[in-house]
This record gives C-alpha cells, structure tokens and sequence, in this order.
C-alpha cells in the first residue's frame, strides 16, 4: 500500500469522525477558572446546538471577583463588526443576584446587565484572559480565568490536518528523485 493511499484513508477515517462528532452537543464558548496549582476550578458553556443569545451563562462557583471592574465588559466583535460574545462582571444575572464573572454568547444586543463601557475587541483568537476580573488577592495567589470562544468543530481540525498531510506528502514526493539507469 503506498503512502499516499494511507494518507488518503487516514484523512478519510478522521473526517468520517468528526462528522460523527458534530452530531453530539459540543461546546461553543467556554469560561473558566483556574486555582493555583493550575487545576481546573469552575467552568460554564455554551453549546451548540441551543446556543440561546439571550441568556447570560454564570459560573456554577463563586468566585471573588473585583466588582470594581463592572462596566469595563470585554466585547467580542466579528470581521464585520457585529457584535459576537461579551464577558465580564454582570449584575444580577443568576438566581444568586450580586455581581458576578459571567458571559453571554452571541449576544447582539443583550450586554445590558454588563455595564455601559465596554472593552470592545476583534475576535483575531479564541482564547482571552478573563484574570483581569478577578478579585486582586486572588490573582495574587495565582488563580486565573480564561474565555473561549467560537471553539474550533471537529470538522475544521480534521480538514487543517488532513490538507497538512497531503502537503507534506507531496513536498516529500518532490524531495525524492528517480535514478534510472
């Protein structure tokens, strides 16, 4: 069997996978929060699909925040301006009430509960430091939070991989000269 018929067949088993895989509920957009020893401590997604715009997903933990910081929401904005996720202290956004780490995903207009001076941003990643909402002492002893968005599908990584395997298989047939005799 030659290496192009494996890459070829490999590339076809990891696509057929992730297909499979889009069926499921994935996550969309994440936020968590990290403690010290960099162990995972609270989390809350946003899936998809049921991704709902207008809801506002709180962490299930609390978590010392410097409620200092409401009004300075971090909005996400697509290449086209739109508006996309915001994070940051929300007012009264869960049962609990207080001020809260939170995000709404896709959310166009619901940035209400978010204060009223935003940090708005191009969404050029998809990881962003949320540590700048948490409480100072707590980000003295080393806890951290983080924001995904927009998590990559199964799909696109499966394709990325499969067209890096195919490029490097024909650099390498290039790379390789036949000598007749």
């Amino acid at each position: 069997m030659s290496r192009l018929s494996i890459a070829l067949i490999t590339s076809g088993l990891l696509l057929a996978t992730s297909v499979s895989a889009q069926t499921a509920r994935r996550a969309s957009d994440w936020l968590r929060v990290f403690d010290p020893s960099g162990a995972l401590y609270t989390e809350v997604n946003a899936y998809e699909p049921g991704e709902d715009p207008g809801f506002i997903y709180t962490l299930p933990l609390y978590v010392p925040i410097d409620v200092n910081q409401f009004g300075n929401a971090t909005v996400l904005l697509e290449a086209n301006g739109q508006q996309s996720d915001i994070f940051g202290i929300c007012s009264n956004c869960s049962a609990r009430g207080g001020y809260e780490l939170s995000f709404a995903s896709d959310s166009e207009d619901h940035g209400v509960n978010f204060g009223t001076f935003p940090r708005t941003f191009f969404e050029t990643h998809s990881v962003w430091d949320a540590t700048f909402y948490l409480d100072p002492v707590v980000q003295a002893q080393g806890w951290h939070a983080y924001f995904m968005s927009d998590v990559p599908e199964p799909a696109s990584w499966a394709l990325m991989l499969s067209g890096f395997g195919l490029v490097g298989y024909s650099l390498r047939r290039r790379q390789v000269k036949h000598v007749s005799a």
